[in-house]
């Protein structure tokens, strides 16, 4: 992200910005964390924000949980008993847009407390290691940092893998990962930011 502004002042002066022309870039930093060895124990059930033709997905996380269900972007009646949200429309070739209905789905089940977390996967949208990057779930990465804030009881955590990324394990260790909430996989290693 280009940006054209820097700071006047001291931080106790003032925090008034102004342009100045010469382009600023925000980076973020990864650092490579350990991984802690673990199968997560058949005890979560699952909601899946995703698409009927993520098969592969899906069979994944049914090996992971006791309840995987699909949430439907127009579903309206939301059933209960659900512990875990995932979101893996990112992990597609093109992903979706946020609508409105999608908003009020995820806000009805992050204020029924039923949810505590809520994982957000995508393939490639981080430059880490990457020459290119996609934009398939970028449009969502800061609307679960925004619910992650909002609701003090769930944990919200965006976990980018690469084409080599085992679901399965990825999410096995995540759910038992420490609370980053910027989580990259690159050939399996695992870094936060």
């Amino acid at each position: 992200i280009g940006l054209k502004y820097e700071r006047q002042g001291s931080e106790k002066e003032s925090s008034a910005i102004i342009e100045t022309g010469v382009p600023k870039y925000i980076t973020k930093r990864w650092k490579s964390v350990g991984i802690k060895a673990g199968k997560t124990k058949k005890k979560h059930n699952a909601i899946v924000i995703g698409r009927k033709d993520q098969k592969e997905e899906l069979k994944a996380l049914k090996k992971i949980f006791n309840k995987v269900d699909l949430l439907e972007a127009k579903q309206n009646q939301l059933s209960t008993g659900y512990d875990i949200l995932i979101d893996i429309e990112g992990l597609g070739e093109k992903g979706s847009k946020v609508d409105l209905n999608r908003i009020e789905q995820l806000k009805r089940l992050v204020e029924g407390k039923a949810i505590k977390v809520m994982l957000q996967l995508t393939r490639g949208i981080e430059s880490l290691q990457r020459k290119t990057v996609k934009e398939s779930g970028i449009e969502r990465v800061g609307l679960y940092r925004m619910l992650g804030h909002e609701y003090g009881h769930v944990t919200t955590r965006h976990i980018d893998i690469d084409q080599t990324g085992d679901l399965e394990r990825v999410i096995s260790i995540e759910l038992e990962a420490s609370d980053s909430p910027e989580v990259c996989w690159r050939k399996g290693k695992r870094y936060e930011a």
